[in-house]
């Protein structure tokens, strides 16, 4: 583009990472300084993704989402570019290994904005009761809708 253009107005997908979008506005900003930002990342994107940004000690992040989401993959990026060692997108219950909870210390869930909450919950439930029985439940492929 022009380094000449007028009337510059910056804006974004509403899903798109945090960092992503900051790195993208300031090189805009500096190539035309009076240009207007609007950021549009949605509340509860932001909010999920400054989440994952501040966890601490974690050694495993299970992201629960549509793996076609951008959401859902920017979370999971966040997660390992935020230090944690392993970080997985499952998009239902049925999904989860235990090689991926397997020796866990600390683990932590999240979803995309757009997954359900109750897939999201059943996720947790799952991981809970690997916890407390060192075996993962088992799980019928027709009980969960497909995101």
């Amino acid at each position: 583009l022009p380094d000449t253009l007028e009337n510059i107005l910056i804006t974004n997908q509403t899903t798109l990472g945090i960092l992503e979008t900051e790195k993208t506005l300031n090189a805009c900003l500096k190539r035309w300084p009076d240009a207007v930002p609007a950021p549009e990342i949605c509340a509860a994107t932001r909010f999920r993704q400054t989440a994952v940004m501040n966890l601490k000690d974690i050694d495993v992040l299970i992201v629960v989402g549509d793996p076609h989401s951008n959401n859902s993959n920017q979370l999971l990026e966040i997660g390992l570019r935020s230090g944690i060692r392993s970080a997985y997108l499952v998009e239902s219950p049925q999904d989860l290994r235990e090689y991926m909870i397997k020796g866990a210390d600390r683990l932590a869930v999240t979803s995309g904005s757009s997954t359900p909450n109750s897939l999201t919950s059943e996720v947790i439930r799952m991981i809970r009761h690997y916890a407390d029985t060192g075996v993962l439940p088992p799980v019928t492929v027709t009980d969960y809708p497909v995101l």
